[in-house]
């Protein structure tokens, strides 16, 4: 059996486990109502973290991996990097106002804006909300490839009777 380099697979399981912690993290930067709005769908978030925590650690840095030596590795490789990048995107580009009237998110902060125009906060807004469904959909293609991936594991592991 040829040897596969596990280093594509731990890289996108450590960007897994880190990347929706530091978008988190973004959030506090400046905080506002947005926060309120995550603490709504902290259940959620707490649970679908969890699974990537166990897709993570099963999928890719196991030593049973599953992903290792599937023929879906790949696509779970680039599901599971689109999904860790895309909630620093959309936490990056999260407008999140205030009670004092200003807007708050490290992309309005980065370009020197207290209150950004109405113009511009509907585009920033377009672009979370856009990086938002990807992601959602990158985590739902990972989950989808890595049920694939542990039942080609099963198969591999399980013993031909005769």
């Amino acid at each position: 059996m040829a040897s596969v380099s596990r280093v594509p697979g731990n890289a996108a399981a450590i960007a897994l486990i880190v990347l929706p912690l530091v978008a988190l993290g973004m959030r506090f930067i400046m905080p506002g109502w947005g926060i309120l709005v995550l603490l709504f769908i902290s259940p959620l978030l707490i649970l679908s973290y969890a699974l990537a925590v166990v897709i993570a650690a099963t999928g890719f840095l196991t030593s049973r991996a599953a992903f290792l030596l599937s023929r879906v590795r790949w696509r779970g490789i680039t599901a599971a990097w689109i999904a860790a990048v895309s909630s620093v995107v959309a936490s990056f580009f999260m407008i999140d106002g205030g009670d004092s009237g200003e807007y708050g998110a490290p992309f309005t902060l980065f370009l020197g804006y207290s209150s950004p125009p109405v113009e511009l906060g509907n585009v920033v807004g377009l672009v979370m909300l856009t990086f938002v469904a990807i992601g959602i959909a990158a985590f739902v293609w990972l989950v989808i490839e890595w049920i694939i991936a542990l039942v080609q594991r099963r198969k591999r592991s399980t013993p031909i009777s005769i």
